[in-house]
């Protein structure tokens, strides 16, 4: 695994480990204005074959979640925090170790009412998205194209919240500001997240590779910063629908105003959906679903086959991601009622 970098491995264990470890809420301390809520969750899988007339191979898959959210009420005063994180590594004989969970999303948002049936909120929005661990374009495990904070996400908003209901919310800003970090510099020079690419030296017409490295060479470095200003929509559903079935969705949008082309122009989607599905105090199951389109973003596709992702076969794509779970869970909830 090329990612000698276990931190983020570690830090989730942590996490975890502090969340079932904890007790949420000191018995003294005064939760009148906070709700605290959240889970941790392990998943494991392991298949293992011998002598297997159909086939296959072995496979062992490891993932760690954690999700907790602090509304703070008081008042014309609403203040919400979120955290979500997820890790993980999947380990097949043939393929070695690779990751294919990785998140992690910071989210505050204060709100002012601003009528009488606290549903309107005058709102300040301050969201980051990254990743912790390097990425590759498998089976090329020798070039990254994704590391922590590259890219890495940050928007800064301000507009109105609706919120008719406690477990539903659309905030809805005309003044956005979106601003892409590609801290690393061989990164930044592709300008596969939309930043200004640098200059790559050319051979025979084609970028031209460093036989030791097997990465472009690049004359002029790429901007490692792109920002952009436009309107920005964050719609939220979180409840429990039935019993032992909560259902957790986020879309968001954004459009840009700054854009020059068609393509600068297209509006980002963002939109992910959670089915918790609670067995028993400790064990739970779960479905994500995540769906993510930007135009500026330019995936890897080895469209001539030939085992080499060059920069030509970089373009915008749909993303798509769905995941199916089951393992040790923890709930808590600082309001929740005591059991008879």
């Amino acid at each position: 695994m090329k990612f000698p970098k276990m931190l983020p491995l570690l830090f989730l264990l942590s996490f975890s480990t502090a969340l079932f470890a904890q007790d949420p809420v000191a018995a003294d301390a005064d939760t009148s204005k906070w709700k605290v809520e959240g889970f941790g969750a392990t998943t494991i899988n392991q298949v293992s074959f011998t002598n297997w007339a159909a086939g296959g191979d072995n496979s062992i898959s490891f993932a760690l979640k954690a999700f907790m959210t602090a509304r703070y009420n008081s008042g014309r005063h609403h203040w919400d925090n979120g955290f979500n994180a997820e890790y993980g590594l999947l380990w097949t004989k043939a393929e070695g170790m690779r990751k294919n969970e990785d998140k992690i999303e910071l989210e505050t948002k204060y709100g002012y009412d601003i009528n009488k049936k606290k549903t309107l909120l005058l709102s300040a929005l301050g969201n980051f998205k990254s990743q912790f661990a390097n990425g590759y374009n498998y089976p090329n495990d020798s070039i990254e194209i994704s590391k922590f904070a590259s890219p890495g996400y940050l928007t800064l908003a301000l507009g109105i919240d609706w919120k008719p209901k406690d477990y539903f919310s659309v905030f809805v800003s005309p003044v956005t500001g979106k601003i892409t970090f590609v801290t690393d510099q061989y990164l930044a020079n592709t300008g596969i997240y939309g930043n200004e690419a640098g200059v790559a030296a050319l051979e025979n017409g084609q970028p031209k590779i460093d036989t030791t490295t097997g990465r472009v060479i690049f004359t002029a470095d790429g901007e490692k910063v792109l920002f952009q200003f436009g309107a920005y929509l964050n719609a939220r559903f979180q409840k429990e629908v039935v019993k032992n079935i909560t259902v957790v969705s986020k879309l968001e949008l954004f459009a840009n105003y700054m854009g020059d082309t068609p393509e600068e122009k297209m509006i980002d989607v963002n939109w992910e959906t959670a089915l918790l599905f609670n067995i028993n105090e400790w064990f739970a199951a779960s479905l994500t679903l995540n769906l993510i389109y930007d135009k500026q973003t330019r995936i890897a596709k080895d469209e001539n086959e030939d085992g080499k992702i060059e920069l030509n076969e970089f373009d915008d794509r749909v993303q798509f991601k769905e995941a199916l779970g089951l393992g040790l869970t923890y709930k808590f909830n600082n309001k929740k009622e005591p059991k008879p």
